[in-house]
């Protein structure tokens, strides 16, 4: 009878750890990457700089620890040319959204076939290429296969996207993030202030991001009954460091023209793990805008109170950046949230491209 009764212990107990192994099994199954495509190092050297008619690439560098404003014209073998703006302008204003604003399209544009000089700087030294102004904004599900993918709904929606705006090749800590994932995404930057939602400026900046992201905490901190990006989001992706940006400002002459032919490429130790055309997005840039300003009332909850979408009432200020969605391809699925080794972790690189819109290499650290 003892023995017995030791078997049926036993039976739940195996049941448990065969559920387990499966379970660990299947989530690894759908987290394989998407695509076989592995990274060729060459491609980190340059892109393509899109002709200034078509849109209006800077970048920033520094000179005796001044920052400067470069109007770039080529970027190749990992090195970026192009005509200082300061020095053809005569100013020590080192914003390129508020250089654009004072000059314009034309006259900026103008520097490229008036000046005679070029400038060359690294790739390594530039820095961060304007001055973003959080919090920022982040549109979740934009596109339909990541929305798919991570059970995330059949609509976008929106969220507040806290904390700073860093370099390119900065580290990002995953210490407090035990399930830390990427989301390689377009940002749409806001030059003047929006007011309202019937307001559609004429101009936009676009940059890389990389809208970082601890699933863990997201997960943990969603309330049921919450509208979607309400509660979880602002925590899940709010921590330090978890938004790093490209290494050019791009500002197009005709927006809607410009930014569907942008194609993500996200790399994961060098295997592409996101690519699609930013013109699969779901909302476009108005859009993205108009519903920004529908939810400008809406209470955003953190762990550590109440996040205002909009701080400056309802009004989208300048510099924002508008973080417009990531593609397919992320680590993340509802079924593998139980596995820890499927996510970043130190010694991880990731690289984000695209053509006419710069590179990004992030190290994950400790």
């Amino acid at each position: 009878m003892r023995k017995r009764s030791v078997l049926l212990l036993a039976v739940p107990a195996a049941v448990v750890i065969i559920a387990a192994f499966a379970i660990g099994a299947y989530s690894s199954v759908i987290s394989r990457p998407l695509f076989d495509e592995v990274l060729n190092p060459d491609t980190l050297a340059g892109i393509e700089i899109a002709d200034i008619d078509e849109a209006l690439t800077f970048a920033r560098y520094r000179e005796d620890d001044n920052l400067q404003v470069l109007l770039v014209s080529r970027y190749q073998d990992g090195k970026v040319h192009g005509i200082n703006l300061n020095q053809y302008f005569d100013t020590d204003e080192v914003d390129p959204i508020l250089l654009f604003i004072a000059n314009g399209y034309t006259k900026v544009r103008d520097a490229a076939t008036s000046a005679s000089e070029q400038t060359v700087v690294s790739a390594t030294d530039l820095e961060v290429p304007f001055d973003a102004r959080g919090p920022h904004i982040g549109i979740g599900a934009n596109y339909r296969a990541h929305a798919r993918e991570s059970r995330a709904g059949e609509e976008p929606f929106v969220f507040p996207k806290i904390g700073e705006a860093t370099r390119f090749t900065s580290g990002i800590r995953s210490h407090d993030s035990p399930r830390l994932d990427y989301e390689g995404e377009l940002g749409f930057v806001v030059l003047e202030d929006i007011p309202d939602g019937d307001s559609f400026p004429e101009f936009m900046g676009l940059v890389l991001c990389n809208d970082f992201t601890d699933r863990w905490t997201l997960i943990r901190h969603m309330k049921r009954g919450t509208p979607m990006g309400t509660t979880g989001f602002p925590d899940g992706k709010g921590k330090k460091g978890f938004l790093p940006m490209g290494n050019l400002f791009v500002i197009p002459h005709d927006l809607e023209a410009f930014y569907p032919q942008i194609e993500l490429y996200l790399y994961l130790n060098k295997r592409l793990r996101q690519k699609a055309k930013a013109g699969l997005m779901v909302w476009g840039p108005d859009e993205m805008i108009r519903q920004i300003h529908v939810r400008s009332d809406w209470a955003f909850y953190s762990d550590s109170g109440t996040v205002s979408l909009l701080p400056a009432g309802k009004t989208i200020r300048a510099g924002t950046i508008i973080l417009s969605g990531t593609p397919a391809g992320v680590i993340f699925r509802p079924l593998n949230i139980w596995n820890k080794n499927l996510y970043l972790s130190p010694g991880d690189n990731v690289v984000v491209r695209a053509e006419r819109m710069g590179i990004m290499r992030n190290a994950i650290t400790d």
